[in-house]
């Protein structure tokens, strides 16, 4: 969640530059992204959503990051699609489940190998697998030491795993300290993608790759009395080993932290392919894009195949302070020539 999210107008936002990307996804062909119509989220489905991952079917699972309102937890949640993937149809969120020293959830990975969860704690710094019945922690993610030197709330905001559940990827929100500056109007941050993988169940993750990453620049030149930024929310897998890459900007072009830079504020999102040391942007929110400036997108997840063979794609916001909307906002990932998207 992002600490401004009480002062400024938001939306979406989106992914960036990537420098390189190594042989775990050699050239995988551009998939094309459709957006859908949002839909309105109502409780019990937690206001401060962070992120989504897919069991199966219908089922989601859910992590909340808002402390203050008692939501920090995983939800087990239903979510019906329309056939081409672009209406939700239905909406329902179970009970919640406190996973064992959580204070600040901001992703998880559903792991298909042994039916538990991997969550994101930002705050605590930590990855850690969960038994999503009873929330007891399992093992912790052993990753480089030096993801630790964030700056105040930049750091683990995306987990994704691959559906085979030998691949896991997470990611700095922005630079590490170490790094160089966050991200402005002048230019993008310096991001790491961390790569890991295991040969079974029962085997430890082993970090294996570190790409570098640049995001986008700023659209605006203000930040929102020192909240602006611009960084890495969310990472997809898809089948063939390409990455989605979902980036969050936080903007304003009215200098201040004044009422009048409050209402110029405004979040963006844009979705990029990465595959090969290339990246291609495949989504861009808009004007035109419904709620866009009120949307806080924080998590990201494929969904089940629709009934043309296409793949959903779903995008949670973070309304956590009351003042953004609470939405799912569908998608779907079609073909491009000779692409595999769908497999």
């Amino acid at each position: 969640m992002i600490a401004a999210e009480r002062m400024c107008a938001k939306g979406l936002a989106g992914a960036a530059a990537i420098l390189s990307l190594a042989a775990s996804a050699s050239q995988a062909a551009t998939p094309a992204v459709v957006a859908g119509e949002p839909a309105m989220r109502e409780p019990p489905f937690p206001a401060s959503a962070s992120g989504i991952t897919h069991i199966g079917g219908t089922n989601y699972y859910v992590v909340a990051d808002d402390a203050k309102s008692g939501e920090v937890g995983l939800y087990r949640a239903a979510i019906a699609l329309s056939d081409d993937g672009l209406s939700v149809l239905s909406v329902s969120s179970g009970p919640r489940v406190v996973l064992e020293g959580c204070v600040d959830l901001e992703a998880v990975a559903y792991d298909p190998l042994t039916k538990n969860v991997w969550a994101a704690d930002e705050s605590r710094k930590t990855i850690a697998e969960y038994n999503p019945e009873t929330g007891a922690k399992l093992r912790s993610l052993a990753y480089p030491e030096e993801m630790t030197n964030t700056y105040i709330n930049l750091g683990f905001e995306s987990l994704a795993m691959s559906e085979n559940g030998l691949t896991m990827w997470t990611a700095n929100e922005e630079a590490l300290v170490s790094d160089g500056p966050k991200s402005s109007y002048e230019s993008g941050t310096k991001v790491r993608l961390v790569r890991f993988e295991r040969r079974g169940p029962a085997d430890e993750w082993r970090h294996v790759e570190t790409v570098p990453y640049t995001t986008e620049k700023w659209n605006q030149k203000y930040d929102c009395g020192g909240n602006g930024r611009r960084g890495v929310s969310e990472l997809c897998v898809l089948p063939d080993g390409s990455l989605l890459v979902l980036e969050r900007e936080l903007s304003s072009s009215v200098k201040g932290s004044g009422m009048a830079a409050a209402m110029a504020a405004r979040f963006r999102h844009e979705i990029f392919h990465v595959s090969g040391g290339k990246k291609k942007s495949v989504y861009r929110s808009g004007a035109d894009d419904s709620g866009a400036a009120l949307s806080n997108c924080e998590g990201m997840c494929l969904g089940p195949r629709t009934k043309d063979g296409a793949r959903a794609l779903l995008v949670v916001t973070d309304a956590g302070d009351g003042f953004t909307v609470a939405q799912i906002r569908p998608c779907r990932l079609e073909k491009a020539a000779g692409a595999g998207v769908g497999r």
